[in-house]
């Protein structure tokens, strides 16, 4: 996404990348969760990159070897996508 913004009227550009993650097991002396399944995530991928998730295939499927970097945002450290890599490409489906 990109625009312009109302109140100071300087350009922007965000992207974010929503995930499927596996949902992890977490326990301590007070608690458990067992999880199950899949969860999603996202993520705030850095407009220098964006480009980099045209893919030329659907996305449904792949794996990705995320590189993430860090940025100051609203005062606080935040984690952002820098770059990445199609680690498994989605196999041909034959027509039947």
């Amino acid at each position: 996404m990109k625009g312009i913004a109302k109140k100071s009227g300087a350009p922007y550009e965000m992207g974010k990348l929503v995930i499927r993650a596996p949902q992890e097991t977490i326990a301590n002396a007070n608690m458990q969760r067992i999880g199950f399944g899949f969860g999603v995530n996202e993520l705030d991928i850095d407009p220098a990159v964006i480009q980099q998730f045209n893919l030329p295939y659907p996305p449904e499927g792949i794996e990705l070897d995320l590189q993430v970097g860090s940025q100051v945002q609203y005062g606080r450290l935040q984690a952002i996508i820098v770059g990445c890599t199609v680690a498994d490409k989605p196999k041909a489906v034959k027509a039947a």
